[in-house]
């Protein structure tokens, strides 16, 4: 289920809006009548998403919104003031708030759109959490291997390279390759056949095995076409040096 922090000083709108948020949407909603209340229940539990008066005592909800920033940059927040702020609206979301939502009109649909607003943005977070982590196993996965690796985007720029390929780069890190093309990275005759080769696997849609010689090593070069959820296509790379027929990996 998830979670929610609400945070109001208003305490008869603060239950009424646990209880719709609870009862007709869902969602396990925890309260806190101050932001130093609110900011206790964080350090004790971990919540999907937080809802935040703005006019509050001691600590106002944009205060609070930052403090919170401080520590944590992916938590929905929530930003419900009152009617006549579009002022406190702006500086809310220019400070890090996903959302905000004016109190006043019919409880239930602002009520209702409280729960759609944190419903989107808990999916919209999760999404892009599933998206780092899945990049970080992919990384994970592909500095374990001994060859080089990579990912071209569609526009044939790196997306991603292991560290073996850092290496024979000679680059200090893998963030150096990414956005880069061959023709920024490798000697202009080998970029030029790899920009050769890369065309015509986006074009055919077919895997690229070759044998080549730089600096006196052969190298197999495998790359193949890479399907991307956008729809677009990519390339996969792997580059391994073959030594006496035997294939072995790249010394560090």
């Amino acid at each position: 289920m998830t979670r929610v922090l609400y945070i109001d000083d208003e305490s008869s709108l603060l239950t009424l809006t646990q209880l719709y948020l609870k009862e007709e949407a869902g969602l396990d909603v925890e309260i806190a009548t101050t932001a130093e209340e609110g900011l206790n229940l964080l350090q004790k539990s971990s919540y999907d998403a937080i809802i935040s008066d703005y006019d509050m005592p001691d600590i106002d909800g944009i205060q609070f919104l930052k403090l919170v920033r401080d520590y944590d940059l992916a938590i929905p927040f929530i930003i419900f003031t009152g009617k006549g702020r579009e002022e406190v609206a702006i500086e809310a979301l220019n400070n890090g708030a996903d959302f905000y939502i004016q109190k006043g009109g019919e409880p239930r649909t602002i009520f209702t759109e409280l729960a759609n607003a944190v419903r989107h943005l808990v999916r919209r977070t999760q999404a892009e959490r599933n998206v780092i982590q899945i990049e970080q196993h992919l990384t994970a996965f592909l500095n374990a291997l001994p060859d080089i690796a990579y990912i071209k985007g569609p526009d044939l720029t790196y997306l991603l390279i292991n560290t073996a390929y850092q290496k024979f780069l000679g680059l200090s890190s893998v963030q150096e390759a990414v956005g880069k093309t061959d023709k920024e990275l490798l000697p202009s005759p080998f970029a030029a056949l790899s920009g050769e080769s890369d065309e015509e696997i986006l074009n055919r849609k077919v895997p690229y095995l070759i044998q080549n010689i730089f600096d006196g090593k052969t190298y197999q070069i495998q790359k193949f076409p890479l399907s991307f959820p956008s729809g677009t296509t990519g390339i996969g790379g792997i580059i391994r040096e073959i030594v006496d027929d035997s294939t072995t990996t790249f010394s560090s």
